[in-house]
């Protein structure tokens, strides 16, 4: 019997992942499918709402690059602060929190205010 990842390995393969660009490969290993997100702008469920919830990020992010400036894991919780910049001047940040069980992202809540 397999056990499942711990939090900390499936939280840094999502940033692993999300730094490649590879949303699907992170949905498919890391989220569960009856994840709910919530953000400032409303709640997304499952793996649709992952998809959804990332298009209004790079909407806003566009083509950025990102550098996370803190991270933590207590247990099954997981905290991330990070800072986006486009080639066009915009400049975001925002912060994720993170519940992490049985090898699955099963609750994230994401904040981010982004300026020109």
């Amino acid at each position: 019997m397999t056990s499942a990842p711990s939090a900390r390995s499936v939280f840094d393969r999502h940033l692993e992942l999300r730094e490649k660009g590879e949303l699907e490969r992170d949905i498919a290993e890391n989220y569960h499918a009856d994840i709910v997100l919530l953000t400032h702008e409303g709640a997304y469920h499952g793996h649709d709402g992952i998809r959804r919830a990332s298009k209004v990020l790079r909407s806003h992010v566009r083509d950025g690059k990102y550098r996370y400036t803190n991270r933590y894991v207590d247990g099954e919780y997981a905290y991330l602060e990070w800072e986006a910049e486009s080639a066009d001047g915009g400049h975001c940040y925002g912060w994720d929190g993170f519940v992490i069980r049985a090898g699955r992202i099963v609750a994230q809540m994401v904040y981010f205010y982004c300026a020109r």
